[in-house]
């Protein structure tokens, strides 16, 4: 897996066609696919019309059509889904602490997080597999606003995100 599309949007990096090209040169069986939700959505439940989601149309239909099975990834935490502002101004998401009682924004932030893949799942729906989160065992890809979980948090929030990623893909796709 490479995040073809994240490279495209930056102008030091190639060109979505000749990362395709070269990258079919491998003959590839499978290819995980970085989504960029964060830079596609800006709500759970709408994949905005953008670049970046025309992006991934080409990438997905060029791939399939050269009949590479695709799995698509994602491990972005948005304000607008996480409802949670990053003490640190350069982290890229932070999430609630766990808080299973009702209302809670850790419960929202769940909702949203399932609203998510289900519209992922709706808007990519040639998509068969899906890798919802990625080293969720690792304090960057995984982090709260304030201070560390420990381990034992992590089991248990990742094991609440993999479960409503799945509800959330099972619903649309």
């Amino acid at each position: 897996g490479e995040p073809i599309v994240q490279n495209t949007i930056y102008p030091r990096f190639w060109s979505l066609d000749d990362q395709l090209e070269q990258l079919l040169k491998l003959e590839p069986e499978a290819h995980r696919i970085w989504l960029a939700l964060n830079a596609m959505m800006s709500s759970p439940n709408r994949v905005d019309d953008n670049a970046v989601s025309r992006a991934h149309d080409r990438l997905i239909a060029r791939l399939q059509g050269a009949g590479v099975e695709l799995i698509a990834m994602d491990h972005a935490f948005p304000q607008w889904m996480t409802l949670t502002r990053c003490r640190d101004p350069k982290a890229h998401g932070c999430i609630p602490r766990r808080d299973m009682r009702a209302g809670s924004t850790y419960r929202r932030f769940l909702d949203n997080y399932e609203a998510t893949w289900r519209t992922l799942a709706r808007r990519f729906a040639k998509i068969r597999r899906w890798e919802p989160g990625n080293e969720t065992n690792h304090d960057p890809f995984l982090k709260p606003a304030f201070g560390r979980f420990s381990f034992v948090d992590k089991a248990a929030i990742t094991t609440d995100l993999m479960y409503r990623a799945h509800r959330g893909i099972h619903a649309a796709n």
